[in-house]
């Protein structure tokens, strides 16, 4: 089972985020972001819209499907909490759902504008423990 954890650094938030597969912990990295921006609790999976991004590597995808997540808030103010991710990592495509609502500033508390996701600190790797559950970790850093 998936998890994320936020970390401070300088004037920016991070998300790590973590999953049985490398699709598990991006799903977890996008709900990690959507933590900052408002209690995830609060929305409700009504409307749904479809990602499809492709990059150089597994960072950069990561990059981008965050990336397309924020535009979606900033222009349609879409808050996103359930995810379907399938990632291609041969030609590193990903192709994903994402299920959420329009921001309601009565129903929504509204804590942290983010303008960007970053490449810094950014990471994409297997965790080699025999004990967890936790196969893959990844690590974004969000400009707020």
């Amino acid at each position: 089972m998936g998890r994320f954890e936020h970390f401070e650094h300088t004037a920016d938030i991070g998300v790590r985020a973590y999953g049985e597969t490398l699709d598990e912990a991006f799903i977890f990295a996008a709900k990690g972001m959507f933590e900052v921006v408002t209690d995830i609790n609060s929305i409700e999976p009504i409307g749904e819209v479809e990602i499809k991004v492709e990059a150089a590597d597994l960072e950069e995808l990561l990059t981008r499907w965050l990336s397309e997540l924020l535009l979606l808030l900033e222009l349609e103010k879409l808050l996103m909490v359930e995810f379907d991710v399938c990632i291609d990592e041969k030609a590193c495509k990903l192709t994903g759902r994402a299920r959420g609502e329009v921001y309601k500033p009565d129903k929504h508390e509204y804590k942290t504008e983010i303008k960007a996701v970053t490449q810094h600190i950014l990471e994409v790797t297997p965790i080699d423990e025999k004990n967890s559950d936790e196969k893959y970790k990844v690590q974004v850093l969000l400009d707020i």
